[in-house]
């Protein structure tokens, strides 16, 4: 998942973009913003790790990783 570059950055408005030849969504997600959704589905967090990673067909991205765990 990507996260935003910049946290200011409004996320919204550069949501359809063209990737690979397909129109489609693509926008990052905060930490926040996951966390928000899915916590409150019974879900705890168990792991975040962020990292860049660079490949020919997307360039640079700055990516999120979380982990959840389902609570019983």
């Amino acid at each position: 998942m990507n996260e935003p570059f910049e946290p200011e950055e409004d996320l919204d408005t550069k949501t359809i973009v063209n990737i690979m030849g397909k129109i489609m969504y693509s926008r990052g997600y905060s930490e926040k913003e996951i966390c928000k959704i899915f916590i409150p589905l019974g879900l705890s967090l168990l792991n975040v790790q962020r990292s860049i990673r660079t490949s020919p067909e997307f360039g640079i991205e700055h990516t999120l990783e979380l982990v959840f765990n389902k609570k019983l």
